[in-house]
């Protein structure tokens, strides 16, 4: 199966092109890192994305793309891919990227669970400086394929885009169910 995701789909909106974008810096970082995901291959060009899927049931390929793409570090902190290609962020970098993703995507807390709060400490030109910092446990888009597949394995139509996939996207009127917002595959991705 293979998947073409375009930056100029008429579809694509200014959230769609940032990941697009940063799905090109993972894939970009794996080819330099030498990180093969079993079951997928890929093409990237300035424009476009094409993903293979090599095997039958894609699931647990993507399942292995996810957890190379972003995980969480010892300390607690979100880890991407994609940002690493030549060097691990500092503690000031990792606390300014995970306080941008739980203000954003990750801002409600039934997307993501964290412990308890602490204090860190970081030095600029010779300064201590403190952050409040609650490490983070677990967050939605690492059972990001509970929303791409199937019971059997297989890639759905199209995705509901609403909550963690789509912060403020909801159902427009409660009495009129197919107002809930969806994407096909290709933009969903």
């Amino acid at each position: 199966m293979e998947i073409k995701l375009k930056l100029n789909y008429p579809e694509m909106t200014d959230l769609h092109k940032a990941g697009l974008a940063g799905l090109y810096m993972t894939l970009q970082a794996f080819e330099k890192k030498n990180i093969e995901i079993e079951g997928l291959s890929w093409h990237l060009e300035p424009n476009q994305i094409t993903l293979t899927w090599l095997t039958e049931k894609p699931k647990s390929t993507f399942d292995k793309l996810i957890k190379k793409s972003f995980w969480i570090d010892q300390e607690g902190f979100l880890r991407l891919t994609g940002l690493e290609q030549d060097s691990s962020p500092n503690l000031e970098q990792k606390h300014l990227l995970q306080t941008a993703i739980l203000d954003s995507f990750l801002q409600f807390g039934k997307h993501r669970k964290t412990g308890s709060e602490k204090t860190l400490t970081y030095e600029v030109d010779d300064k201590s400086n403190y952050i409040k910092f609650a490490p983070l446990i677990t967050f939605r888009h690492q059972k990001a394929s509970e929303d791409f597949f199937d019971k059997k394995g297989n890639f759905l139509n199209s995705i509901e885009a609403k909550g963690w996939f789509y912060p403020g996207g909801s159902q427009k009127h409660e009495a009129h169910k197919n107002t809930i917002l969806s994407e096909p595959l290709h933009i969903a991705i």
